[in-house]
């Protein structure tokens, strides 16, 4: 069985009643989950010289922000998925 999790509503939004869904599963330390997004634009392999601190957002930085990437001219945040949904996984969970 592996448990899922809407990650809007984890990320302060609310649930899309309607449209195209996709589930996305992580690995984890304590075990698989899975993430049910909007969409998946892209999958990218990133070096940590690329990485920019969170700290960067300001005020608007939390512990579930990993980081922050430039990509074809926009500013894309990495999310700590182990963060958001770490409470998620292993037994009893």
């Amino acid at each position: 069985m592996l448990p899922v999790t809407e990650l809007a509503v984890l990320l302060g939004g609310r649930t899309a009643e309607t449209g195209d869904r996709t589930t996305v599963v992580f690995e984890l330390p304590h075990g698989s989950v899975g993430g049910i997004v909007d969409e998946v634009t892209q999958v990218a392999t990133l070096r940590t010289d690329e990485i920019e601190p969170a700290e960067a957002l300001g005020d608007l930085a939390s512990e579930a922000v990993a980081g922050l990437v430039r990509r074809d001219g926009a500013l894309v945040v990495l999310l700590d998925v182990d963060a958001l949904l770490g409470g998620t996984t292993g037994p009893g969970a």
